[in-house]
């Protein structure tokens, strides 16, 4: 192979087309999985001393600064829009608090970041977070802004009921910049 490309032993390359022309269609199919394997067994090597280094990293902490680093994740994570499905974060969007994700394409409520499958509508105009008011499904950027920062404090608040005292101290002090206005 060279450039992800089937070669001869003189150099010559073959395109998908070429295999499919004259290995047909299970040929060509096993082409394509062959080349997946080499892409994520590629993927995987090239990862791999990234990962290491993080384990050895993780390795050599305390109990507590295993904990703290555990702590200040989840409360980044808490404080980041994400799409409960496939976990992609996003920042905006227009009007319709009925989002559809642009990575996996299943919809979720804008109010409380609920999935809800193929369709958000039903859900939306329902929330019990709409601050549109019942039936609505429209908002404004205000709206999402103040949704968004209940939301977070909600989290927030069942994030450090289940930590530690020490631990939820320390991440809040460190994250306190980040808290403002919850």
């Amino acid at each position: 192979e060279r450039d992800g490309l089937p070669a001869c032993t003189c150099g010559a390359l073959f395109t998908d087309s070429d295999v499919g022309r004259h290995a047909g269609d299970a040929g060509l199919e096993a082409h394509r999985a062959a080349q997946r394997a080499m892409e994520e067994d590629r993927l995987r090597e090239a990862i791999r001393p990234e990962l290491e280094q993080e384990f050895e990293a993780r390795a050599a902490l305390s109990a507590h600064q295993a904990a703290l680093q555990d702590g200040e994740r989840a409360v980044a994570r808490l404080l980041t829009h994400r799409c409960p499905t496939c976990d992609v974060q996003f920042i905006d969007f227009e009007a319709c608090f009925a989002i559809s994700c642009t990575q996996c394409r299943r919809s979720f409520c804008a109010w409380c970041l609920t999935a809800c499958g193929d369709d958000a509508h039903a859900h939306v105009a329902n929330c019990v977070h709409n601050l549109a008011g019942r039936g609505e499904v429209f908002g404004t950027a205000a709206q999402f802004g103040e949704a968004m920062r209940r939301l977070k404090q909600r989290r927030l608040e069942e994030w450090a009921r289940d930590a530690s005292v020490d631990i939820r101290t320390e991440v809040l002090e460190r994250a306190r910049a980040e808290l403002v206005g919850l």
